[in-house]
């Protein structure tokens, strides 16, 4: 245990998020991004409650508080009044590029939470929380912006820029790990005190600057892979067959692993079990070797899927991406 003390009383300041920078995502397109919270949205057979085919989303901190909806393109409906019935509430129309602001009444949450659902672009849905504290937790002449959103009374989703980027990206647990003025830390936040915190940890963040924890073994083409060993730039791939993300990410690797050969950069899909390795082999045929190695998740902090971690011949971070990052692709592609 770390003899270092925590540091309390960060300010956090209530805000709507501007459209500048948006509010918080939460989910897409069936990919959780916060934990421990059941997020998800799974597929909807034609004779559910309502005659369309399309997603259910739910989410819980406990089950007697979680909440439903159903959406398919053009459309969207939730269950707000938690009776579990769909057929009496409102169906809001959700058309591509169109978003539809709901609240969680407070006799179901403990308080009135807005939520935003967003339809960019056709299949995808996403969940956003539109009202957000913001704050910078600073330490040994460093800082790091982050900003945290409720979804239920006992659950908060933390969000943090941990690339110094100035975007709000990386959602973070009680158990992922920061480096904060030459220290390891993971942050809480209180949202009822409107407060953040910083506790010691004696782990490594897993973000750029930082030595890649160790990753060895034997892929599914049967070659020896070890991490330290890599004469090139490796980019390591988390992905589970169950995120619908990760699915709709393997075509754009598949371009990015035919384009660049092996040769200046290689990729691997790590996953959490066997099945998932052999469901990718079947939906896909991803070409890239894939390693099945669960432990690898916990020891590079791995909260949301995909996430994808640069890392260079010396072992170093050199990018790491979590859920839908539009940077992945050119920093994969530039090696850095």
């Amino acid at each position: 245990m770390t003899d270092r003390p925590p540091i309390d009383g960060f300010a956090l300041t209530r805000a709507a998020a501007g459209p500048e920078d948006g509010p918080l995502l939460v989910m897409a397109s069936g990919m959780p991004l916060v934990e421990p919270a059941s997020l998800g949205l799974t597929a909807l057979p034609a004779e559910g409650e309502l005659p369309w085919r399309g997603f259910r989303c739910a989410w819980s901190a406990e089950p007697e508080a979680s909440i439903h909806g159903i959406f398919t393109p053009g459309r969207l409906a939730l269950d707000q009044d938690g009776d579990g019935d769909l057929a009496d509430e409102v169906v809001h129309p959700l058309a591509v590029g169109a978003s539809v602001d709901l609240t969680i009444p407070a006799d179901l949450a403990g308080e009135a939470i807005p939520l935003r659902f967003l339809h960019p672009r056709s299949g995808r849905l996403e969940l956003n929380v539109p009202l957000v504290y913001r704050g910078t937790i600073q330490h040994g002449g460093e800082s790091l912006q982050v900003a945290a959103g409720r979804l239920l009374p006992d659950l908060a989703l933390l969000m943090a820029d941990t690339d110094g980027d100035g975007v709000v990206e990386t959602p973070l647990t009680n158990e992922q790990v920061v480096g904060l003025g030459g220290a390891s830390w993971t942050v809480e936040v209180e949202l009822a005190a409107a407060r953040a915190y910083l506790r010691p940890s004696n782990r490594e963040p897993v973000a750029p600057g930082h030595r890649a924890p160790e990753l060895a073994g034997t892929t599914d083409h049967g070659d020896p892979f070890d991490l330290a060993k890599q004469p090139h730039d490796t980019a390591l791939v988390f992905c589970a067959c169950s995120c619908a993300g990760c699915r709709q990410l393997a075509p754009r690797l598949r371009e990015l692993y035919q384009e660049l050969g092996g040769e200046e950069i290689r990729i691997v899909q790590v996953v959490r079990s066997e099945p998932d390795r052999q469901e990718f082999d079947t939906v896909g045929g991803i070409g890239w070797p894939q390693l099945v190695d669960a432990s690898a998740w916990d020891r590079y902090q791995v909260v949301a899927t995909p996430t994808v971690v640069l890392v260079d011949d010396e072992g170093t971070v050199q990018f790491r991406g979590s859920g839908h990052d539009p940077r992945w692709m050119t920093r994969i592609r530039n090696g850095q």
